[in-house]
């Protein structure tokens, strides 16, 4: 009863902090980042109205998740998750993406651009992000789409693609569509029209860093707690716990350089901590160890290494 959402979120941002960012601005290199915006779904099996409950697409036989928003570094060497945060309503999109983006600036992360999935593809989310950030995002192939893009060679460019919502507001972006193998498609982006003009490409690239996340959030995955627990909050806890747990992969990797076969696999930093685990179990267990450390100094040491 004591574990809270506010207490989770804290401890998930005393973690990644701005000294974390450093490292990652030394080994992933560059002056900013690209951030992806996304969301994950833990499938729940139980009651409905459960609290933190929502609706999502049917996956392993079940159409009810808990949801959470998660915000990542994304670039061709790496995943770094550096926010999540729980939907309790369907209708929170907008509030959780402004949080999203409140926690860019505490961070004082540079942006080159953030990578939306579709789930953000509408006039107000694009709004909200396009204030501060540039931004790239699938274009919806609707009736507009198609009719915009008949007879036009490709790649085609459109300066002043209008996006409405319901209330009749609009905003203005830019349309980049692209084919490949008879398939046509489209980004709406802010970036500025002179990064990508001349090879609109460079939109698919930039974008496609994002399709990590998937692999990033199944290792992420790998790392959850097993509980029937239906408490959002300690849902939550434990989510921000094996987020945790994959960065420190990350972090592990990327602070000793180790690339190839040297690279600290998930299946092993996994074995490596319940081992770790096991023996902090132990001397728990067994406090006489602690005080020989302290009466006999060099010796406990020695003790502390064999054991």
């Amino acid at each position: 009863n004591k574990v809270g959402i506010d207490t989770a979120e804290a401890m998930l941002n005393y973690f990644v902090s701005k000294r974390d960012l450093k490292l990652l601005r030394r080994r992933f290199g560059g002056w900013g980042f690209y951030i992806a915006i996304d969301f994950t779904d833990e499938m729940f099996y139980g009651e409905k109205g459960t609290a933190g409950v929502v609706g999502t697409k049917h996956k392993k036989g079940s159409n009810h998740a808990f949801r959470y928003m998660t915000m990542c570094i994304v670039t061709p060497k790496g995943r770094f998750l550096i926010w999540a945060y729980p939907m309790e309503d369907r209708k929170e999109t907008l509030y959780l993406l402004n949080k999203a983006l409140m926690r860019i600036e505490e961070l004082g992360l540079r942006v080159h651009a953030i990578l939306l999935d579709r789930e953000f593809n509408y006039t107000d989310a694009l709004a909200l992000v396009g204030e501060k950030y540039n931004y790239i995002t699938p274009a919806d192939q609707d009736k507009k789409f198609r009719k915009h893009i008949k007879g036009k060679e490709f790649p085609a460019y459109c300066d002043d693609w209008r996006i409405q919502n319901k209330d009749k507001e609009q905003i203005s972006t830019q349309l980049a569509v692209l084919e490949e193998r008879g398939d046509k498609y489209g980004y709406y982006t802010k970036l500025p029209r002179e990064r990508f003009i001349k090879d609109m490409e460079i939109l698919s690239q930039i974008y496609g860093m994002r399709w990590g996340i998937e692999t990033a959030h199944r290792e992420v995955y790998g790392f959850r707690i097993s509980t029937t627990c239906k408490k959002m909050e300690i849902r939550y806890l434990y989510f921000v716990i094996s987020v945790l747990l994959y960065n420190l992969g990350i972090w592990i990797n990327l602070f000793f350089g180790l690339a190839g076969a040297a690279h600290v696999t998930f299946s092993e930093m996994k074995e490596m901590l319940r081992q770790i685990f096991e023996e902090f179990n132990l001397w728990l267990k067994s406090p006489e160890r602690w005080l020989s450390l302290l009466n006999f100094g060099n010796a406990g040491k020695v003790l502390f290494a064999r054991s």
